[in-house]
């Protein structure tokens, strides 16, 4: 009897002596949960926050953790108590109504998600959730055929920040097609598309809205750029070849693709740089996609700014050695006899051969224009005409011919530089990119591509992008002279591989993910972010609009949609895709099973009703969620379900754009901006590596403070006896 009376007070005393250890242990507590999170072990995370949640440890709130946990583990169902048990918190503001709207949305409950997006809003403390908030309400209004709702909200959402444009105008389109009312979803499928190029969601619901109205040309053009990301989409091929009977004249002629009358490059220089005296040559794969396979044309034109000739490269025979300036000579593939005819001017034969040839300016001022080249598929690679220095091999193969450029290095590195950066960016992040450029070159020229023709670069991204004089600047070819020999340069005083990517969504990746070890993760700002802590950090992060701070916010030359984005994928999209890999029926969900400390998706378990498999690394998961046009693998993802067991869409909420690897194209830029130099902008992405010419010993100096990032730091005074700090 006496020790019933005395329990409550026994287990009083019992929670005060693990009090102290609960306060103590708290941070490690949250640590560990944190890092199973991160490594996909749900179910021991589930049991941390549970404890904590338990206990009452206040690192973080542990009910948005579990139901962030829950949602990442696929259980969207079992996350919405824990959503409601978190709004019912005195300090729950609009990021905790919003996921409880979109949590109340997945569960097809569309009037309690109204509600609870409604509150976000009252609730928001920033923009961001205010326009998620607004977001959230027009999505709701078209799933739940309200059209005139989801417009009213929408039309806020619109008006709140140019991070949720692109999403908001798509949906905006949907609903007025919705309404029947085909002007106004022209004109929101335009601003979507215009916004942000690369939403495939977009670009197919704009391809088919042009083909019904009967816009054939427009759709046959939209056909053609969805199918350049994602070749294999069955509806936009058949769509495709559907238009294109309905076009009058010669489909080529529609494409929307660069043509060039002559070649631009002066002859006799006209006051321009001179060609570099490096000796230094770089062969360059043309035309090549993504993976860095090169296409396969069946017949160019080809025109030099200069007499010219025709070499047999194997022999070293000069086959032509007539060829004059600004005459159009032709390449032909024959499939026939497999064979490449080169014919002259006056289209008479000159060459018929299995063998490569080169065409050869004869003056360092030279050049050769590649003009209307057609190719046995033009899907994922530009195939617009082009200039280029140096000198054009063709290499016959069974099915076609490739074509490299063979050209000094850095003569190269002047329409590489241009094209990465956006024109008139300014003059020290030319020469940083310069640096990078380079480095890269000389890496790719000991380390080629397995899937080149012969060549040791490609010119798309998957190498460096390079469209040779078309795209040069003068800056840009200033900067590659003023950098001369310097090179980013690894632990061995060799050239390193010099990643770089074009904006990293507030802080780098270490690269170990990529075998890197010496690339370290920076926070892209004047002051070091906290670290994420907590899914609640990684889901806030990709939910918010850019901190001030950032040297990304410093430019205004990249498009808002480069630092935070929104993707809303159709479950009938990824479905299609999978059937690529393994056949398991309807998506159920999407697992994110790794992440690296940033929070960028390393593995991607994709579960469907009939199975499951996994993608590994970030080619895998881009092919997978939107071939060549997922801007990053820093997301969350929001499942919206069409029943306990089917998915209906995926929203990924998104930060930074490429790897987030090396350089931050906008980030350099910005810092260029604010007056730093060259050397410390690349001291500040490759901190510990060299900058220098191979061998040298020259350490990347460390990044000084500008006068105006100085301003308010304590200075120490005159007095020699104060030994402040």
């Amino acid at each position: 009897m006496k020790l019933k009376r005395y329990a409550p007070l026994m287990a009083a005393l019992a929670l005060l002596a693990i009090a102290p250890r609960t306060r103590a242990q708290s941070g490690n507590d949250a640590r560990t949960a944190y890092e199973a999170f991160l490594a996909g072990r749900f179910s021991e995370a589930e049991r941390a926050y549970r404890f904590m949640d338990a206990v009452g440890i206040s690192t973080g709130d542990p009910d948005v953790n579990l139901a962030l946990t829950l949602r990442a583990e696929g259980k969207t169902q079992e996350a919405l108590p824990f959503w409601v048990k978190a709004s019912l918190a005195p300090n729950a503001d609009g990021f905790v109504f919003d996921q409880l709207g979109w949590s109340y949305l997945s569960a097809g409950d569309y009037g309690d998600a109204r509600k609870a997006f409604l509150h976000g809003i009252s609730r928001a403390t920033v923009l961001a959730q205010q326009a998620e908030g607004n977001f959230g309400l027009g999505l709701t209004g078209w799933m739940d055929d309200r059209p005139g709702d989801a417009r009213e909200a929408l039309r806020k959402a619109l008006l709140q920040g140019p991070y949720i444009l692109p999403a908001a105008s798509l949906v905006m389109a949907w609903s007025a097609l919705k309404m029947g009312d085909d002007s106004a979803a022209l004109a929101y499928f335009r601003q979507s598309m215009g916004l942000d190029p690369t939403n495939l969601e977009a670009l197919k619901s704009f391809a088919l809205f042009e083909r019904r109205i009967g816009e054939d040309e427009a759709a046959w053009n939209l056909c053609r750029i969805f199918l350049s990301f994602d070749p294999g989409d069955k509806i936009i091929q058949k769509m495709a070849v559907r238009t294109e009977r309905y076009l009058a004249g010669n489909p080529e002629d529609f494409l929307p693709v660069r043509r060039l009358a002559d070649p631009l490059l002066n002859p006799q220089g006209g006051g321009a740089p001179p060609p570099s005296d490096t000796k230094t040559r770089i062969r360059v794969d043309l035309f090549c996609d993504r993976d860095a396979r090169p296409a396969l044309a069946t017949r160019i034109y080809f025109m030099c700014n200069v007499p010219f000739h025709v070499v047999a490269i194997k022999s070293g025979d000069v086959i032509a050695d007539n060829g004059g300036a600004y005459q159009q000579w032709t390449a032909v593939f024959r499939p026939q006899s497999d064979v490449v005819e080169i014919r002259d001017a006056e289209d008479d034969l000159v060459y018929e051969a299995r063998q490569p040839v080169r065409i050869e300016p004869q003056s360092k001022f030279g050049s050769v224009l590649i003009k209307s080249a057609v190719f046995s598929d033009d899907y994922g690679f530009d195939p617009g005409d082009r200039e280029l220095r140096g000198n054009l091999e063709v290499w016959p193969t069974p099915y076609g011919f490739t074509m490299l450029n063979d050209v000094n290095l850095e003569d190269y590195l002047r329409g590489v530089v241009a094209a990465v950066l956006p024109p008139q960016s300014p003059f020290e992040a030319y020469k940083a990119q310069a640096v990078i450029s380079r480095s890269a070159a000389y890496w790719f020229k000991a380390h080629p591509p397995v899937e080149l023709q012969g060549g040791q670069i490609c010119d798309s991204s998957a190498c460096q992008k390079y469209l040779g004089v078309s795209a040069e600047l003068s800056e840009a070819t200033k900067a590659v002279k003023e950098t001369k020999d310097v090179f980013l340069l690894d632990d061995k005083g060799k050239p390193a591989r010099a990643w770089e990517h074009v904006e990293c969504g507030g802080r780098t990746e270490a690269g170990w993910t990529q075998g890197a070890p010496n690339l370290v993760s920076v926070t892209d700002g004047r002051e070091p972010l906290a670290p994420l802590q907590s899914p609640e950090d990684l889901d806030r992060w990709t939910h918010s609009f850019p901190p001030p701070g950032g040297y990304d916010q410093e430019t205004d030359r990249m498009p808002p949609v480069a630092s935070r984005w929104i993707r809303v994928l159709s479950e009938k999209d990824l479905e299609r895709r999978a059937e690529l890999i393994k056949y398991v029926g309807p998506i159920r969900s999407l697992v994110v099973t790794r992440r690296s400390p940033t929070g960028r998706v390393l593995s991607l378990r994709v579960e469907g009703e009939q199975g499951n498999f996994m993608l590994n690394g970030e080619k895998m998961i881009s092919d997978f969620l939107s071939p060549g046009s997922l801007r990053s693998t820093l997301f969350t993802i929001q499942p919206l379900m069409d029943g306990p067991r089917k998915a209906r869409f995926f929203l990924l909420w998104g930060a930074g754009t490429g790897s987030g690897l090396g350089l931050c194209e906008a980030g350099a830029i910005g810092q260029a901006s604010i007056g730093r130099n060259w050397r410390q902008i690349l001291a500040f992405y490759y901190p510990g590596f060299r900058i220098g010419a191979p061998g040298s010993a020259e350490k990347a100096r460390p990044s000084r403070k500008t006068r105006t990032e100085r301003r308010g730091r304590h200075r120490r005074p005159h007095n020699p006896h104060w030994h402040g700090s």
